[in-house]
C-alpha cells in the first residue's frame, strides 16, 4: 500500500514538473508574426498606407524599427497582439521598405514591401491632368478636322505624282515623279476627292527641280 502511494506521488511530481516545464517554455518563447496587411513582399504599396501586424502573443516592451528609417505612429490593441503602424508622412518611395517588431530588444519578425513613387492623391491628380490634356488634345484634333476635313484623304500616291499637305507652307505640295507634266492629272484627282486646292493653295515640284 505504501509502495503504491509512493509511486502515485512520484508520478504526480513528474506530471507537475512536466507541466511547469511546458508553461515555462511557452512563456519564454518569443512572439511570432501571424499576418500583416499588406502582406510581406507586396509590391506597388502606396507610400501613405498604414501597416497592420498581428502577433500570436503579446511581446514584452515592444518596439518598432524601420529601414530606411521613417518616422511612424504606432497604435497597439488592448491585447498587445495587433499593431497599426502609420508612416509620417509616407514610407520611403520606390524602395523596399522593412519594418521590424522587437520584443525586449530582440527582433521577432520583419515585414518587407516595395512602395510606389507616388501617393494616391498624386496619382489622382496625374490622372485628372492626363484626362484634361487628352480632352484638350481631342478638342484640338476635332477643331483641326473640322477646318480641314479633307486632310485624311492625304497623302495621294500614284506612279506619276505624290500629293501631301505642307504644314510649313500651309498648302498642298504636288511632287511630280516623271518627266511628263502631270499637274492637271493631280488637280483632277483633288477635284474628285472634293479637296478645294484653289482655296488651300498648292505648289508643284517638277522632276528637274528635285534634288
Amino acid at each position: 500500500m505504501i509502495k503504491k502511494q509512493k509511486t502515485t506521488l512520484l508520478l504526480l511530481i513528474v506530471g507537475v514538473i512536466i507541466l511547469v516545464s511546458i508553461i515555462v517554455v511557452k512563456m519564454s518563447r518569443l512572439p511570432e508574426i501571424s499576418s500583416s496587411t499588406p502582406p510581406t513582399n507586396s509590391t506597388e504599396v502606396l507610400p501613405e498606407m498604414s501597416l497592420i501586424i498581428t502577433l500570436d502573443k503579446a511581446p514584452i516592451n515592444p518596439t518598432i524599427t524601420t529601414s530606411p528609417d521613417v518616422p511612424t505612429k504606432t497604435i497597439w490593441d488592448d491585447k498587445k497582439t495587433t499593431v497599426t503602424i502609420t508612416p509620417s508622412p509616407t514610407w520611403t518611395r520606390g524602395v523596399v521598405q522593412n519594418i521590424s517588431v522587437l520584443s525586449n530588444n530582440k527582433v521577432i519578425g520583419t515585414i518587407s514591401f516595395t512602395t510606389r513613387n507616388f501617393t494616391q492623391t498624386e496619382l489622382s491628380e496625374q490622372l485628372q491632368q492626363q484626362s484634361a490634356d487628352d480632352a484638350a488634345t481631342a478638342k484640338d484634333v476635332t477643331k483641326y478636322l473640322t477646318e480641314k476635313p479633307w486632310i485624311n484623304a492625304l497623302p495621294i500616291e500614284t506612279d506619276s505624282y505624290r500629293i501631301v499637305y505642307d504644314y510649313t507652307l500651309n498648302k498642298l505640295r504636288i511632287r511630280l515623279k516623271t518627266e511628263k507634266d502631270t499637274t492637271n492629272e493631280a488637280l483632277t484627282k483633288l477635284t474628285e476627292l472634293k479637296i478645294p486646292y484653289q482655296q488651300i493653295g498648292y505648289t508643284v515640284i517638277k522632276m528637274e527641280q528635285q534634288p
